[in-house]
């Protein structure tokens, strides 16, 4: 039973992983249902001061930060496209095929619907300056403010994300590893159902860019995010959490610096992981 037991903890990793990066390979297609599964992805907050307290807003007021602050130049007749007053940027810059995607965030929405929302975007025409984004709730309007958000990426296989390895890897200064073993045994529910513990343990791994202080603030924050993404299931889809999952919980009031040098801090989360297996399978 050991074995079945550190399999299921494997697909609730990469099931976590998914949800927090955006994937769907390990996601069960009815839990979430198929929309839902269109939005999951976490938007995370940038490493220094510019990306922290700054964003992407569509042309007017957002003019002097026009790389991260959006807002709506026009109004739209769907929510699925906002219309940016300028900007010149390739296609590619913002339509991911791979994960983790860019995200639009409703700061300032007429529409209340969309406000704190968060949708991936999916397309950039640079010729009628529009984002095509997951659709929001309610259309968009001119005025509303955007913040662009990048997600978080996994860490690559066979990375240690304690290195000494400065590279941001394809421009990601956000990565994150899951982590836990097989776990005891709880209880025996009968029909070959088994309720087991384990510890979880969530790295985070930001990269510094700016003052050390400012890096450190932005992994907390950051580590918050992932945190509540965890135990809520996911802030754009809600209760999408990896099937057999029966709870998760945080085990300590905040994470723990475990790595910090000068160009790096890795913030260590623990969660309580329990979890049902099922070992008639075969």
């Amino acid at each position: 039973m050991g074995s079945f037991a550190v399999e299921y903890v494997r697909g609730i990793l990469d099931g976590y992983a998914d949800l927090i990066e955006g994937g769907t390979a390990y996601q069960d297609t009815s839990v979430p249902t198929a929309d839902q599964l269109t939005q999951l992805g976490v938007p995370g907050t940038g490493s220094h001061a510019l990306f922290a307290s700054d964003g992407l807003t569509v042309g007017g007021s957002g003019q002097e930060l026009p790389f991260w602050k959006l807002e709506a130049s026009a109004s739209s007749a769907n929510a699925t496209q906002v219309t940016f007053g300028s900007g010149t940027w390739a296609a590619q810059r913002w339509e991911k095929t791979d994960t983790p995607p860019f995200f639009l965030i409703c700061t300032t929405a007429t529409n209340a619907a969309n406000l704190n929302r968060a949708r991936k975007i999916t397309g950039w025409n640079n010729t009628s300056k529009v984002f095509t984004v997951k659709a929001f709730d309610a259309n968009i309007t001119s005025g509303d403010v955007f913040v662009v958000a990048q997600g978080f990426k996994r860490a690559p296989d066979n990375f240690d994300i304690n290195s000494s390895e400065t590279g941001t890897h394809d421009g990601f200064d956000r990565f994150f590893v899951l982590s836990a073993l097989g776990g005891r045994r709880l209880d025996w529910n009968g029909n070959g159902f088994h309720t087991l513990e384990t510890e979880m343990l969530l790295r985070l791994r930001i990269l510094k860019r700016g003052k050390a202080r400012s890096a450190i603030a932005s992994a907390f924050e950051n580590s918050m995010i992932l945190r509540s993404a965890i135990t809520r299931g996911n802030i754009n889809a809600t209760n999408a959490r990896p099937k057999f999952v029966q709870m998760v919980d945080p085990m300590s009031g905040q994470p723990e610096i475990e790595t910090e040098d000068e160009a790096k801090i890795v913030l260590l989360d623990r969660f309580r992981l329990v979890y049902r297996v099922d070992s008639t399978y075969t």
